[in-house]
C-alpha cells in the first residue's frame, strides 16, 4: 500500500510539472507571434524595414567619435576691398573676406599697416560660417599721397596691395598748371601765326613801296620802322617772351597800317628834266661807266686784231717767197 501511494505521488508531480511547462510555453509563444505580425505589417506598408539602433551600436558610435575627433580648420581669405583710390584724410575701407575653413569664426578683425596710414576704429565681423562672406570695416586716416604700399593682415592671411591716395590741393594745382600750359601753348601758336601773316604782309607792302618810289610818288613813310618791329617780335618769340612778342606785334601792326595809308594817299611828283637827272645821277653814272668800259674793251680788241692781221699778212708774204724759191730751184 505504501509503495502504491509513493508511485501515485510521483506521477502526480510529473503531471503537474508537465502542465506548468505547457503553460509556460504557451505564454512565451504569444509575444513572438506578435513581433512577427508587426514585422510582417511593417514589411507590407514600407519598402524598407526600420532598423532601430541598439544600445550596443550607440555605444560603438560613441566609442568611434571619441577615438577619431573631426579636425577643425580656421581659414579665411581676403576677396576684395574698396575704395582703392581716395583723398587724404579720414576714409572708411571695406574689406570683403570669406570663411574658407570648416568651423564658425568669431569676432574677426584685422590690422592695416602702411606709410602715413593709421587705424582709429574697426567694425569686426561677429560670426562667419564656413563659405560665408562679409565685410570688415576699417576707419583709417591717411597723411601721405601717392601709390602707398599697404599690408592687410586678418587671422592667418596676409594681403599686400597698394592704395592710391590723392592730395586735393596738389590735384588742383596740377590742374591749374595744366590749364596754364595749355593757355601758353595756344597763345604761342596764335602769335606764331600772326607773325607769319605780318611777315608776308610787310614783304608785299615793301615791294609796292619801292615800285611807287620808282614812279616818283611822294611817300613820307618807309618800311624801315616796320622791319625793325618785325625783327624785334621775331627775336622775342624765339626767346619764348610772349609778352615782348605781343608788344612788338602791336607796334608792327600800327606801322603797317600807317604805311598802307601813306601809299594809298601818295601823289606822283612832276619833276623837271634837271631834277630827274639829278635824282638819277647814280644810275646815269653807272650807265656811262659801263659804256666807257665797253668802248675801251672794244678798242683793245681792235688793236689786237690789227696786230694779228699784220702778222698774218707778213706770214703769208714769207710763204709766197719760199714757194717762189722752190720753183726756181726745180727749173734749174
Amino acid at each position: 500500500m505504501i509503495q502504491q501511494s509513493k508511485s501515485s505521488f510521483i506521477l502526480g508531480a510529473i503531471a503537474l510539472l508537465f502542465l506548468v511547462l505547457v503553460a509556460f510555453l504557451a505564454v512565451a509563444q504569444e509575444p513572438i507571434n506578435t513581433t512577427n505580425e508587426t514585422a510582417q505589417t511593417n514589411t507590407t506598408n514600407t519598402t524598407e524595414p526600420v532598423i532601430e539602433p541598439t544600445k550596443e551600436s550607440d555605444s560603438s558610435n560613441q566609442s568611434n567619435a571619441t577615438t577619431e575627433p573631426k579636425t577643425q580648420i580656421m581659414e579665411i581669405s581676403i576677396v576684395d576691398f574698396f575704395p582703392k583710390k581716395f583723398e587724404l584724410g579720414n576714409v572708411q575701407l571695406n574689406i570683403l573676406v570669406k570663411n574658407t575653413g570648416n568651423t564658425v569664426l568669431q569676432n574677426i578683425g584685422g590690422i592695416i599697416t602702411g606709410e602715413g596710414i593709421s587705424t582709429y576704429d574697426i567694425v569686426p565681423i561677429d560670426s562667419l560660417k564656413p563659405s560665408e562672406k562679409n565685410y570688415i570695416l576699417f576707419f583709417i586716416n591717411t597723411k601721405k599721397s601717392g601709390e602707398i604700399p599697404v599690408v592687410i593682415k586678418i587671422l592667418n592671411k596676409v594681403y599686400k596691395t597698394k592704395l592710391t591716395i590723392t592730395d586735393p590741393q596738389s590735384v588742383q594745382d596740377a590742374q591749374q598748371k595744366q590749364l596754364e600750359e595749355e593757355r601758353i601753348r595756344n597763345r604761342t601758336i596764335q602769335l606764331g601765326d600772326i607773325l607769319t601773316n605780318l611777315t608776308k604782309e610787310l614783304d608785299a607792302l615793301e615791294e609796292q613801296y619801292y615800285l611807287k618810289k620808282g614812279q616818283d610818288y611822294d611817300l613820307h613813310i618807309t618800311p624801315d620802322d616796320a622791319k625793325t618791329y618785325l625783327r624785334n617780335a621775331q627775336a622775342s618769340f624765339a626767346k619764348r617772351d610772349l609778352d615782348g612778342t605781343e608788344a612788338n606785334i602791336v607796334l608792327l601792326q600800327s606801322e603797317l597800317s600807317d604805311l598802307k595809308k601813306s601809299m594809298a594817299n601818295a601823289t606822283q611828283l612832276k619833276l623837271s628834266i634837271s631834277e630827274r637827272l639829278k635824282d638819277n645821277v647814280p644810275w646815269i653814272t653807272a650807265l656811262l661807266t659801263g659804256v666807257i668800259a665797253i668802248i675801251t674793251i672794244t678798242e683793245r680788241f681792235k688793236k689786237k686784231s690789227e696786230v694779228l692781221t699784220d702778222k698774218l699778212h707778213k706770214a703769208q708774204a714769207e710763204l709766197r717767197k719760199q714757194e717762189k724759191k722752190k720753183k726756181r730751184k726745180r727749173k734749174k
